[in-house]
C-alpha cells in the first residue's frame, strides 16, 4: 500500500514522458507486467513469445494459457494470444485489443495447453486432451501473420496431428528446432519414463526419435539451442531435477552433459536459451535455498557464472527467452525474456506474465558520487526538516552512456521510483543481511517534489531529499554516532535498470541528552491526515516480534495486524482505514502502537479524514 504522497511522486515522474523510441521503459527496474490488466481472472501461465510479427526487435505477440471459467472444470485449459505491451489492457485502451482466444473449447471439455510457436511465427505447436488428460496429442496450427490481432488468431487450413494419442502415455512440452521443420518433446510412450523425442513436422510428419534412454529416471520440458545441435532439459538423474544438454551431433544415444558442472541439489526446471546460443535460462529456488520460492536464473555456460533474476519476494517460472538482441548503453547484450509471476499479487491477481530482462540483478552497478547534507548532522537538531543527497555521475558513468538526471536524452537517465525495486534507496551502513535499514524515496517531511533535477557546472544532477526523522531514527536505533558514517545510496537507469552506487561519510552528533536506546520506535505516518489509506513506517533495533496496532481514542482496539518477526532496520505497514472486521472507521483521531514481548511500546497519532 502506497501513502498518497508516493502517489504524487509517480505522478510527478509520469509527466516527464519519454520518447517514443524509449518505449521500454520496464515498470520495476528492467520489468514490465504485461497481462495485468488483462481482465482473465483465472491465471496467466506458460508465456510463448511468437517470434512474428515484431517492431525493434520486440515480439508483437506471445500466447499463454489459462483456466477454463466454466465452473467444475477450471482445471481445462485454454490459449489466447496477447499483445506484448505493457498493461496491454489498459494501455491499448481496449481489452479486446489486448487479447483473444486462439484456441478455446467453450464447453471445456477440450484442453489446449503447452503452447509453442514456430521461427517463422506462423505454427503454433500445442497439446490437446481431454478435460481430465485421459487423452493427449500434439498438434501443429498455422495461423495469419497480421499486426492486426483479430487477423492474428486466424487459422489457417486444419491442425496437423505430429503426434497421436498413445493409450497410457502422456506426451508434452513442444518446442521448434531453429529451422521450423521439426519438434522436440517429453513422453512416456517408451512405457517406462519420461524422455526426450524429436520428430519431423515438414515437409511431413514423421515418427517420433527418442533421444534420451534412462528408463530409471524422468527427463522432461526440453528446448532446442539456436544452433540446432543440441536440446536442453531437465533430468532427475540425481534426485532434484538438475538441466542437461543432450549433443546431437554424437551417435545415438548421444553424449550428454550438465549444463552446471556441479550443480546444487535443489530443482531446477524449463530450461530456454539465450539467442546466442551460450546461456540457458531456468526456474530455481531463490538464493538457491529449498525454502524459498522461485526465481528466473540465468547460467553461461562457458564461464558457469549464475544469476539470481529477481523482481520481488513472489514466485517466478516458466522463462521464455526471445531470440532478438538487444545492447545496453555500455554494450551489454541482452534478450528480453518472459515469465510467469506471482510479482505485484497483493494488487495484480497472480499469477500474471511478465517481461523482463538481466542487467538489473547481473551487473556490478556503476559509480555514483554522493553529498549529503546536513553534515554534520545533530540527531534532534533545528532547521530542516529533511536530508538530502547531491547525486553526480563520474566521467567514467557519463561515458558508459548514463546521465545524472530523472530523464533521458541524450543519454539514459536515473529512475525515480518510490515502491517495490526503489530507486533511489538510502542505506546506513552496516546493513543487515535482511531487514529493512534501506530507505527508498518516500514521503519526505511533507516535500514535495521528493527529488530536483538541476544542473551545476554544466553537469546534471538529482538532489534527493529524504524524511530527516527517518533517517534519525534509524542512526538512534543502531547507536551510529561519530565523525565517518557511510550513508550508501543506490539506484538504477530508466530503461535497462543498469545499477549505481555511491557512498558518503557523514558526521552524526548525538542529543545533549541520550534517552536509553528504544527497542522498537514509530515514525509518523504517511500520509497525515489521510483518506482512505496510510503507511505506518517504524524502526527495530533488535530481531524480535513486533505487534502492531491501531486504537481509537476511547483506548478501544479498532485493527490488530498480525504479530511479525523482523530484523533490525526499518519496516512499514499500510492500514486501509478499516477495522478487524473488514468494515470503515468514521473520521477521527486514532493512535498507531508498535509493541514488542518485553512490553516496550511507541505510539504515534493519526489522523483520518473521510
Amino acid at each position: 500500500m502506497r501513502s498518497a504522497l508516493a502517489f504524487a511522486t509517480l505522478g510527478i515522474i509520469a509527466a516527464t514522458a519519454l520518447s517514443p523510441c524509449d518505449a521500454h521503459a520496464g515498470f520495476r527496474a528492467a520489468f514490465d507486467p504485461l497481462t495485468v490488466d488483462s481482465k482473465i481472472w483465472n491465471r496467466y501461465e506458460s508465456p510463448a513469445l511468437r517470434p512474428l510479427p515484431e517492431a525493434g526487435g520486440i515480439e508483437r505477440y506471445f500466447a499463454f494459457t489459462t483456466r477454463s471459467q466454466v465452473v467444475g472444470r477450471e482445471a481445462c485449459r485454454q490459449i489466447w494470444l496477447h499483445r506484448n505491451v505493457f498493461r496491454a489492457g489498459s494501455t491499448l485502451g481496449d481489452v479486446a485489443l489486448a487479447r483473444q482466444p486462439l484456441l478455446i473449447d467453450p464447453t471445456a471439455h477440450i484442453s489446449y495447453l503447452d503452447p509453442a510457436w514456430s521461427p517463422d511465427g506462423r505454427f503454433l505447436a500445442y497439446v490437446q486432451t481431454d478435460a481430465i488428460g485421459s487423452s493427449m496429442a500434439i498438434y501443429v496450427q498455422e495461423f495469419t501473420l497480421s499486426d492486426d490481432i483479430y487477423e492474428a488468431v486466424t487459422p489457417i487450413g486444419n491442425p496437423i496431428l505430429v503426434v497421436p494419442d498413445i493409450p497410457n502415455a502422456t506426451s508434452r512440452h513442444p518446442d521448434w528446432s531453429p529451422d521450423g521443420r521439426s519438434l522436440t518433446f517429453d513422453s512416456t510412450m517408451s512405457g517406462m519414463s519420461y524422455d526426450i523425442y524429436t520428430v519431423t513436422v515438414f515437409p511431413s510428419v514423421g515418427s517420433p526419435v527418442r533421444r534420451t534412454f534412462d528408463d530409471t529416471t524422468t527427463e522432461q520440458n526440453p528446448a532446442w539451442s539456436p544452433d540446432g545441435n543440441r536440446i536442453a532439459y531437465q533430468t532427475e538423474i540425481f534426485g532434484p531435477a538438475v538441466i542437461a544438454i543432450l549433443d546431437l551431433t554424437t551417435p545415438s544415444p548421444h553424449r550428454w552433459t550438465l549444463a552446471e558442472r556441479v550443480p546444487t541439489p535443489i530443482y531446477h526446471a524449463g530450461p530456454s536459451w539465450s539467442g546466442d546460443g551460450l546461456s540457458i535460462y531456468y526456474h530455481a529456488p531463490k538464493s538457491e535455498d529449498v525454502q524459498q520460492v522461485s526465481d528466473i536464473w540465468k547460467l553461461d555456460l562457458f564461464s558457469q557464472a549464475k544469476c539470481d533474476i529477481s523482481i520481488d519476494l513472489a514466485s517466478d517460472s516458466e522463462v521464455d527467452v526471445s531470440h532478438y538482441l538487444h545492447s545496453s548503453p555500455d554494450g551489454i547484450a541482452f534478450n528480453y525474456f518472459l515469465f510467469a509471476s506471482m510479482a505485484g499479487s497483493s494488487s495484480f491477481l497472480g499469477p500474471n506474465i511478465w517481461r523482463g530482462e538481466f542487467i538489473y540483478n547481473c551487473f556490478p552497478p556503476l559509480s555514483m558520487g554522493v553529498k549529503v547534507k546536513p553534515n554534520p548532522l545533530k540527531i534532534g537538531g533545528s532547521g530542516t526538516t529533511v536530508v538530502t543527497t547531491t547525486l553526480t555521475f563520474p566521467p567514467e558513468t557519463i561515458a558508459a552512456g548514463y546521465q545524472c538526471s530523472s530523464t533521458d536524452g541524450p543519454l539514459e537517465g536515473v529512475r525515480m521510483r518510490a515502491t517495490i525495486l526503489a530507486s533511489p534507496t538510502l542505506t546506513i551502513l552496516p546493513a543487515p543481511v535482511s531487514g529493512g535499514s534501506i530507505l527508498p524515496l518516500t514521503d519526505a517531511g511533507g516535500i514535495v517534489p521528493l527529488f530536483v533535477d538541476k544542473v551545476q557546472g554544466g553537469s546534471p544532477q538529482i538532489d534527493v531529499s529524504w524524511s530527516r526523522a527517518e533517517v534519525e531514527s534509524v542512526l538512534t536505533i543502531k547507536g551510529l554516532f561519530g565523525d565517518n558514517i557511510p550513508v550508501r545510496i543506490d539506484a538504477y537507469s530508466n530503461l535497462v535498470g543498469r545499477t549505481f552506487r555511491g557512498i558518503a561519510y557523514i558526521r552524526v552528533t548525538p542529543p545533549a541528552t541520550t534517552a536509553p536506546a528504544a527497542a522498537v520506535m514509530l515514525q509518523q505516518n504517511s500520509p497525515n491526515p489521510f483518506n482512505p489509506s496510510t503507511m505506518i513506517r517504524f524502526v527495530t533495533r533488535v530481531d524480535g516480534n513486533v505487534a502492531v496496532r491501531i486504537f481509537n481514542v476511547r483506548g478501544e482496539l479498532v485493527r490488530a495486524f498480525a504479530e511479525q518477526r523482523l530484523a533490525p532496520g526499518s519496516h512499514a505497514i499500510g492500514w486501509d482505514g478499516r477495522n478487524d472486521r473488514g468494515q470503515d472507521v468514521s473520521s477521527g483521531i486514532y493512535y498507531a502502537e508498535a509493541s514488542i514481548p518485553s512490553g516496550w511500546r511507541d505510539r504515534i497519532r493519526m489522523t483520518l479524514l473521510r
